[in-house]
């Protein structure tokens, strides 16, 4: 009986801890919030890592790079109500995490993980602000996630595509 509940045991621990070991990434948290009428900040929060690779991350992030583009930033937009894409406010952008800088660069050795934060403040114009009415909602979308695998000392690009982007948005928060 005792061995049936070691066993038990075992399996349990391989099955709870199956899914951190197969998640190369994941998001984990996304946030609007309000800061003052004019103001808006978007976090969205995300982990990367692979067992058996180096990983090299984009430090920086891009408003209106859209997937498939060559640009080695994080790409992002604000959309009204999770359909058209605003262009109109000054937003700024930065992505912050734990993770070692190298050549402008996060970098995670193999076999470690890091949680990378997209922070972007977006300033709406006062048009902006006229024109919206109750129903005006704004989140934030990343449209473009690059990254690079090093396997064996060899570069290997790669990106996240728009299937597994969709989740990587904020909530929406309303303009009025």
């Amino acid at each position: 009986m005792l061995k049936i509940k070691k066993i038990f045991l075992l399996v349990i621990i391989a099955f709870v801890s199956l899914p951190q070991i197969s998640s190369a990434y994941l998001t984990t948290e996304q946030t609007a919030t309000k800061l003052d009428a004019n103001t808006f900040l978007f976090t969205v929060t995300y982990k990367f890592g692979f067992l058996n690779r180096e990983l090299r991350m984009p430090i920086g992030a891009v408003r209106g790079v859209s997937f498939g583009a060559t640009s080695p930033f994080a790409g992002y937009v604000i959309q009204n109500d999770g359909k058209m894409v605003v262009t109109k406010g000054e937003a700024h952008s930065i992505v912050l995490s734990g993770a070692k800088v190298i050549d402008n660069e996060y970098y995670l050795p193999p076999g470690k993980a890091s949680n990378f934060t997209l922070i972007t403040v977006l300033n709406l114009t006062p048009e902006m602000i006229a024109v919206a009415d109750e129903e005006s909602r704004l989140s934030l979308l990343i449209t473009s996630l690059p990254f690079t695998m090093i396997d064996k000392g060899k570069d290997i690009p790669a990106r996240l595509n728009p299937s597994e982007l969709q989740y990587y948005v904020t909530p929406e928060l309303s303009i009025k």
